[in-house]
């Protein structure tokens, strides 16, 4: 069968996909990937057949950093550029599996009469009372409030989505939708976390399975560099906040070497987009390998690094910058398996370092969350799928 797999966005959008992609094509499947141009080269270079489509991510992120407000227009004109550019993929296709947020896929899909699944890296992007909508920061709400933020995601989505998909589909011969949001999930979800964490709510009205987290096989050493740092003392913590843009990467730093000194550990930070440099800075490593042997995590709340972390059993403190980080730290949290939450905009040097010191007493429950993670991900999801 031949699938094209749709992704978007940071690294930590990607690489889930790119996982399930070398899945499928184990087990017979023919595989296209359409992605941002800034991973193409990632994907070809693990065999994949890759084709740009959409904005350049790192480019784009630079740009608009963590603001909602600078990412729309960018999200807005996405739809066009999707529409056309996916079209002759979806047309060499018998499947589309996508995880785009603003998935003309779906209607592409519906044009040509074959299947389409939505894949979600967290349960957040489905409706319900337990959650709110992805971006807020408040995870800790009554239901009432919860249902009520999804009410007026709705709206949102219909003022700043509907017109532009409804555009592609009439030029697709299709009719118009009133749900936009809803439209990609109602073909069935395959949610792709750990249960662990964040199992799907039971007020979830959408059919939706949870097969685990894609885990991209990495089978890279550590750096020989790295590799003599952790030798040379005590496991330290890793600082890494992926691919967060930075406006004073020089001050971010500082803080978290302050915050080392001041909970009495080693530090090893991650350069990650913000370009966090200086002594003892790892560039794209084997995270699974590294986090492994790091006494604390500190992330920014990605849905892949948190996985990661939590299968290799090390504590961790998250500091979320945007959309659905919050989930991800509320949910660590209330695993027992972070040491505290510290948002983007309150990073200082004295309350991480207290998140880190409350991380340090939670090893041996993080081991234990560990053993419920059997990385099988990617073999249920391509179950799913055949």
């Amino acid at each position: 069968m031949r699938v094209l797999v749709v992704t978007f966005g940071t690294r930590g959008d990607v690489q889930p996909m790119l996982a399930l992609s070398l899945g499928l094509r184990a087990s017979g499947d023919e595989v296209t990937v359409a992605l941002p141009p800034n991973a193409v080269e990632w994907a070809r270079s693990l065999g994949l057949q890759a084709h740009g489509v959409g904005v350049d991510f790192e480019v784009a992120m630079r740009h608009v950093g963590t603001s909602p407000r600078k990412a729309l227009p960018i999200m807005q004109s996405e739809i066009a550029v999707h529409a056309r550019e996916l079209r002759p993929l979806v047309e060499g296709a018998d499947r589309v599996v996508s995880a785009s947020v603003y998935d003309v896929a779906v209607s592409l899909a519906e044009a040509r009469g074959i299947p389409y699944r939505h894949v979600a890296l967290s349960p957040q992007v489905l409706p319900s009372g337990e959650h709110p909508f992805p971006g807020l920061p408040m995870q800790d709400m009554p239901r009432w409030f919860n249902r009520f933020t999804w009410w007026m995601n709705g709206g949102v989505w219909k003022l700043w989505f509907r017109s532009r998909i409804n555009a592609a589909r009439r030029d697709l011969g299709l009719a118009p939708v009133l749900d936009v949001y809803r439209q990609r999930l109602s073909p069935g979800v395959i949610v792709a976390s750990e249960p662990a964490l964040s199992p799907i709510p039971a007020d979830v009205d959408v059919p939706a399975t949870q097969v685990g987290t894609f885990f991209l096989r990495d089978e890279r050493p550590l750096p020989a560099d790295v590799e003599r740092f952790l030798a040379a003392g005590p496991p330290p913590v890793y600082a890494g906040f992926g691919s967060m843009p930075d406006g004073d990467p020089g001050r971010t730093r500082a803080v978290l070497a302050e915050a080392a000194r001041q909970a009495g550990v080693r530090l090893l930070v991650g350069s990650g987009w913000a370009g966090l440099t200086g002594e003892q800075a790892v560039g794209d490593v084997n995270h699974a390998a590294l986090f492994a042997r790091c006494a604390v995590v500190v992330h920014h709340g990605g849905a892949g690094t948190t996985a990661t972390a939590l299968r290799a059993g090390v504590p961790q403190v998250v500091v979320p910058h945007v959309f659905d980080q919050f989930y991800w730290a509320s949910r660590a949290l209330r695993a027992g398996v972070s040491g505290g939450t510290v948002p983007r905009g309150q990073l200082g040097a004295a309350r991480l370092a207290g998140a880190i010191r409350q991380a340090l007493a939670l090893g041996e429950r993080a081991r234990a969350v560990a053993t419920t993670v059997d990385g099988r991900g990617v073999e249920r999801g391509v179950g799913v799928l055949c």
